[in-house]
């Protein structure tokens, strides 16, 4: 007959899930092949509430007797409005929280930040995913099971690229450095602490922690991005890029002046029915930053 799992049997398994996390975290970071459904395979077991068989952060804390502790993310995203393509927000960042509004840094209870919408997709059939429900929608697709559909959701998103990455490893990647601290924290109370392997959020020197993008055909394309930057290089960044309409858009960030303060980022459009590029260039905005009703339109 089956036997239940004791809390100690759930203490017991908390290194190793920290140790199979930390090595597809590592993965991911080198950009192997596949790193990112083995990535996401852990974290359902983490953080996916549909199964009585996960929810491993919220069952490892009850059995050492501790609360999740809370989590310092970036702003939510924009989770309606005319056009909108994609948004995501509620990244895990290194400032102190904001003023407290939704769109600044904040605090958020672990759980909350598990269960809160945070990528935005109004064309799709999964519109608004929780990172826990994203990052088990990709277990349940390639990383746990091989999927009978691919939803569109993953296609959208599948569009887009950052710093090497595609941008579905880029977010399973910060998600999963949040929940490696907070797992590690916990086995910090039972005496047998452990060093993450992935140490730095910041493991690239300029990361996108939220954006939206909308597109107005026969107009034009509406970006912002917010860009958390921990260097104070004068050189240019790609720190994303995606293919929409036929066209290859470039997102570069300008990097660091001479008085510390950032650069312009720019928007570079690759035609090739033209074989010509366009530029367009951002206007740099203050922390807690959202786009007006009147945005900037990048012109096609």
């Amino acid at each position: 007959m089956p036997i239940k799992r004791t809390d100690a049997d759930l203490i017991a398994a908390a290194p190793g899930l920290l140790t199979r996390l930390g090595r597809h975290l590592s993965a991911v970071e080198s950009g192997a092949a596949g790193a990112g459904d083995d990535l996401a395979a852990v974290l359902r077991i983490l953080l996916d509430k549909t199964n009585p068989g996960n929810r491993g952060m919220a069952r490892i804390a009850a059995a050492i007797g501790v609360d999740l502790p809370a989590v310092v993310v970036s702003g939510a995203p924009q989770l309606s409005g005319t056009a909108l393509l994609m948004s995501f927000g509620n990244l895990p960042v290194v400032p102190a929280p904001g003023d407290g509004q939704p769109h600044t840094p904040r605090s958020l209870p672990f759980q909350e930040w598990v269960d809160t919408p945070s990528l935005v997709v109004p064309g799709s059939e999964k519109r608004r995913e929780s990172w826990g429900s994203f990052s088990t929608l990709i277990a349940n697709t390639g990383g746990a099971h091989l999927g009978t559909t691919y939803h569109d959701l993953l296609a959208t998103s599948d569009l887009f690229q950052t710093l090497g990455l595609s941008l579905q490893d880029y977010l399973l990647r910060q998600i999963g450095w949040q929940v490696e601290r907070v797992l590690a924290d916990l086995i910090a109370h039972t005496g047998h602490g452990m060093i993450p392997r992935t140490r730095e959020l910041t493991h690239w020197p300029r990361t996108p922690v939220w954006m939206v993008f909308r597109d107005q055909p026969g107009t034009g394309m509406e970006a912002a991005v917010s860009i958390s930057v921990n260097d104070n290089s004068p050189l240019p960044i790609e720190v994303m890029r995606f293919v929409w309409r036929g066209r290859v858009n470039h997102l570069i960030h300008g990097g660091t002046g001479p008085d510390g303060k950032g650069l312009p980022a720019r928007l570079v459009v690759d035609n090739p029915d033209t074989g010509e590029a366009t530029a367009t260039e951002g206007e740099p905005r203050p922390p807690g930053w959202k786009p007006p009703d009147d945005w900037h339109i990048i012109p096609k």
